[in-house]
Parts: C-alpha cells; structure tokens; sequence
C-alpha cells in the first residue's frame, strides 16, 4: 500500500488487534465472564438456533410458511436448509418454536462447523483476490483476523449461526467480479446478488450499483436472476398460498418492537428508555417516518457520492441498521465496505483517516 496510507492503516490494526488482546486479558481475569458480550442478549440457551431452527422448520418445505409464524426468509433459504436436513435427516417430536434442540445430534453440529469453516475460508480467500498486489500478506492475515475477530461475527453471525454471513460472503465477492474483464465473473456476480438477495432480501438493495452506473442491460439480467430465485422456490413451498403467507409473517416481523441497539428504529427506542421516556407514546407512523427519512438520506448520499468505497457504504448500511427487529449480527455486512476501502481508496488517506477510526471501533467494540 502507499507509504502516506500506512499510518492509518496502523491504526486501524493496532485497534482492532488491541482490543482483541484486551478481550483475551479480561476472559482471564474474569474466568469467561465476559465471553457474554459475544452471546446474543447474554442468553446461552440459544446458541446455533438460526441454523437448526430453519433446518427443522424447512423440514416440511411444502408447509414451511403454514406450519410456523418464526419462517422470515424467502423459499430460496429453505430450500438450502432442506438440502441440509436431507443429507442427514433428524428425529423430532413436532416443528415448533424449541425444536430445534433436538437437531444438534447425529452429527448435525459438525455439519454446521464445517459450513461456517467453509464460509471463513472463502472469506480470507476474497480478501486475498482483492488486495493481491495492493499489500502485503502480512497485512492480509492481520485484516483478516481483525475481521473474524469482531465481536458481532461470534454474536450472532456464528454464535446464532444465521445465514447473513453467507449473504455477505456473496455479495462482497460479487463486488469484487462485477467489474472484471471476465465476463462470466461479471454475470457470476449478478447470479451471487440474486442469491444472497434470495437469503436475507435485502441485500438486493446493492442491484442500485447497476443503475446507477446505467449498466441497463446487467440490469434487467440482474432483476431477471433475482426474480426467478425468489419466486421459483415457491413452487417448492407452498405456491401461492405459501406466498400470501410468507407475506404475512414479514408484516408481523417489520411491526415487533424491541430494545436493541441494531436498528434505526431501535436507536430511537433506546435512547428515550434510557432517558425514561415510554416508548408506548410514539406513534408507528412517526416511527415509520424516522425510517423512511433515514433510507432516503442513504439513498441520496449513494447517489450523489462519487467515490467507489462509499457508493457501497451508503448501500451497506441499510441492510446493517435499517432492518425491523435485527439483531446484532447484521453488523456482519460491514465487512463489505471495510474491504473495499482498502480496494478502491487509492488517494492520500489523510482527508478518509476517520473513516478508519470508525471502523476499528465497530470491529472492536463487543
């Protein structure tokens, strides 16, 4: 990397590496007490239940949508955790909300450490293929750590096990090939759009890279892959009546309110409850404002930025803190606008050095 960008870069690294090292000193001290900042609302009874959550649920495919309110993902999702469930099928008593207890055995919980090792693997390889040339491997292996060191990578992403780290794994390869002289990674790149918008939804919001740049005919291809992978699983799972009522479990999710620091929404919530304001008071509409002024403010600042890392942290900041009712792991998406800083900023640093201290602050803080 550049001689004048180093400095920075030192910075971020010795940050997010200290405080790491930090974590380790206060497990020691505190015999693990504070390996509950890296477990979802401090709660153990749950751990890797979006994984065999779905696993079961997904079991039945053709009801999945009928048999259980708790079903948010599209049929895309579904239809990959039934391939799971197939390859080693699971004894329970019934598809509700605690079964998935019973999904851990039979070897079920290694199958689950070796599809997040592969996801891991993958991750280090992408950085890899974007900084080769760029920096050193020193410096690879170090951001690399940095990043599956983070504590919302254990809180949620791992320790919950949901599948918003393979969403992100896509889409941040698939910036990386979007704009190759290789024309099959460049419609690659639009078909791992689609699929990880066929995950978790939202990350379709990064097609907007396409218009944008009036890529109309990536465009129209990208919305026709989008379109088939979210409503040809259908036809797995329910077909239209699975659609009415895939519909309406996302209404209900987008109406919960909740007290988590993770949400535009719920920023606002806990500000007025640590204030000691009553939450009942505000309206939905008024929350609903809040959230459609924030998008439009992403919106716009993507519009109008000219610079390439920052067309893509407008965009990924929308599925990492607009989402109704996340949790914590969807910070996970902020790895994409990390990486590609270190991609596409080839310019003095000195003017984007608090863009890296404030990455290093939501890379390192539990």
């Amino acid at each position: 990397m550049k001689s004048n960008k180093k400095n920075y870069v030192k910075i971020y690294l010795g940050i997010t590496l200290s405080a790491f090292i930090i974590f380790i000193f206060l497990s020691l001290i505190t015999k693990g007490d504070c390996f509950l900042w890296l477990v979802m609302e401090e709660n153990y009874n749950w751990q890797f239940s979006d994984y065999f959550r779905q696993i079961i649920y997904a079991s039945d495919i053709k009801r999945i949508y009928l048999n259980t309110g708790d079903a948010p993902f599209p049929p895309f999702t579904y239809c990959f955790f039934n391939l799971l469930y197939r390859i080693n099928p699971i004894d329970f008593d019934e598809i509700s909300l605690d079964c998935w207890r019973q999904a851990q055995g039979n070897n079920n919980l290694l199958i689950f450490f070796l599809l997040f090792m592969l996801v891991g693997i993958s991750l280090y390889w992408i950085i890899d293929y974007c900084l080769e040339g760029k920096c050193s491997n020193i410096f690879k292996g170090l951001l690399y750590l940095s990043v599956i060191a983070a504590p919302f990578m254990w809180d949620g992403a791992f320790e919950r096990g949901n599948m918003v780290i393979v969403a992100m794994v896509c889409i941040l390869l698939a910036i990386v090939w979007r704009d190759s002289d290789n024309k099959v990674k460049k419609e690659l790149a639009m078909i791992l759009i689609a699929i990880a918008s066929g995950l978790k939804i939202y990350p379709a919001i990064f097609g907007l890279m396409y218009i944008k740049e009036k890529r109309w005919k990536e465009s129209i291809r990208l919305i026709i892959y989008g379109l088939i992978i979210f409503f040809v699983p259908f036809t797995l799972s329910g077909g239209m009546s699975g659609f009415k009522a895939y519909l309406n479990i996302l209404l209900t999710f987008g109406k919960m309110r909740s007290i988590r620091w993770t949400n535009v929404k719920n920023y606002l919530f806990a500000l007025l409850y640590t204030f000691g304001i009553n939450i009942e008071v505000i309206s939905s509409a008024g929350l609903q404002f809040v959230e459609i002024v924030y998008l439009f403010l992403m919106l716009a600042s993507f519009m109008a930025t000219k610079d390439k890392w920052k067309n893509i942290f407008y965009l990924t900041v929308i599925p990492a803190t607009f989402v109704p009712n996340s949790h914590r792991y969807v910070a996970v998406y902020m790895v994409i606008p990390l990486i590609m800083y270190f991609v596409y900023d080839e310019q003095n640093s000195e003017k984007n050095a608090k863009y890296l201290m404030v990455f290093s602050i939501i890379f390192s803080t539990p």
